[in-house]
């Protein structure tokens, strides 16, 4: 998918953006009407808004969000004059959501955030070795395993607790050994390896420069947080990997904390069976192991 621009936008797009529901698309969609001119938001509204699947969470968004701060400081660095256009899924575009166009060509991309600071979706690959990987494998049945009793036991009946997102001592207990391969695999990389891992969790590659954009939910609405200079640059020799609550990993610079990153299964620790495909029975209940090497949230 190429960048989409309200001017030369094709049906083939609109219907894309109409059926797009993606996670926080609602927050890309209310900025990116805000940031539009008045006749390109009645194109936006009329063509994709008022067909679109979280229409009345877009246009509430849209209502309740100030983006003064916002104007300020693209009037500050001098982008009073642009074009704003949609980036969702373009992947060579760094973490832009929205791609702000001037005249020349120049372009400042928008990452936009909710409630939080995730800059990325970064897989286990690179944090865990394939020895480690091996060994955590071996020993994700018995946790599961043990994570079933551990249900059974405290709740009883599988009714009262599959797939109900309980609190879990057996899957603490894994995630919290995953966390222990992936530090001593960080202090076994070499130089270079950390710098090219830090370069992709901050977005050091991005080809175009870029801003953090957070809504913030607050009782008079949403205002936003705006990071002109996010983190693009780190030591690799001053970085330290620490456990932090929960099912956190620290990232710290010369002991300072700069991000963390949730070690977690993709669908929690045990999944429903998939057709004919289980790997655990209780009660009658297929199961599958869950995916804990899939995706994890690094955020600074």
């Amino acid at each position: 998918m190429e960048l989409i621009s309200m001017d030369s936008i094709s049906q083939r797009e609109i219907q894309y953006l109409k059926n797009n529901n993606n996670t926080g698309i609602e927050f890309e969609y209310a900025l990116f009407y805000l940031l539009s001119s008045e006749k390109k938001r009645n194109a936006f509204m009329n063509d994709i808004i008022i067909y679109h699947e979280f229409k009345d969470r877009i246009l509430k968004i849209i209502s309740d969000t100030d983006i003064s701060l916002l104007n300020t400081s693209l009037n500050i660095h001098s982008w009073s004059n642009f074009d704003p256009l949609l980036a969702t899924q373009v992947d060579d575009i760094g973490p832009a959501d929205i791609v702000l166009r001037k005249e020349n060509s120049q372009d400042l991309g928008l990452s936009i955030k909710y409630q939080n600071n995730c800059t990325l979706n970064v897989s286990s690959k690179y944090f865990l070795s394939i020895n480690s990987v091996i060994k955590l494998k071996n020993e994700l049945h018995s946790a599961c395993e043990n994570y079933i009793n551990e249900m059974n036991s405290t709740f009883g009946s599988v009714n009262n607790w599959f797939r109900q997102r309980k609190n879990s001592i057996e899957t603490e207990k894994y995630i919290d050994k995953i966390r222990d391969f992936v530090i001593n695999d960080w202090n076994n990389k070499t130089t270079k390896e950390k710098k090219e891992l830090l370069s992709k969790l901050v977005h050091a590659d991005s080809p175009i420069n870029f801003w953090v954009v957070k809504f913030v939910n607050t009782k008079n609405g949403f205002n936003l947080e705006i990071k002109t200079n996010p983190i693009k640059t780190i030591l690799p020799e001053s970085v330290t990997l620490t456990k932090e609550v929960t099912s956190y990993i620290g990232f710290k610079s010369n002991n300072i904390m700069f991000a963390k990153m949730q070690v977690k299964f993709n669908n929690g620790i045990i999944e429903k069976q998939k057709g004919n495909n289980y790997d655990f029975v209780n009660e009658g209940v297929g199961m599958k192991k869950g995916d804990p090497f899939g995706s994890w949230n690094f955020s600074i």
